[in-house]
């Protein structure tokens, strides 16, 4: 279950678009594999770079909803890009 292993950390809120809302979780050393991002969109899908911490450089996040294939890859400063399809949601986890 997502919202039990993964929900832990650090949030940071994107509202920079009147469409594509996100958020992410940086996850905690607590909790084995948590941290996780959020994208909902009313209208066309995007997607965007979002900060899941830098203690997940390098690791592929896949989208546990299914909607997205491929892998979000995170960078060494912490963001992965992000994306959700049109009118859908879609939360990306550590692969």
């Amino acid at each position: 279950n997502v919202r039990r292993s993964r929900l832990y950390g650090a949030q940071h809120d994107y509202f920079d678009d009147a469409n594509i809302v996100g958020w992410t979780l940086e996850g905690d050393a607590a909790h084995e594999n948590s941290g996780t991002a959020v994208l909902i969109t009313d209208n066309a899908g995007g997607s965007k770079k979002m900060y899941v911490g830098t203690s997940h450089k390098g690791e592929k996040w896949i989208d546990a909803t299914g909607h997205q294939k491929g892998n979000a890859v995170i960078d060494d400063s912490g963001n992965g890009l992000f994306t959700v399809d049109g009118g859908s949601v879609s939360v990306w986890i550590k692969s």
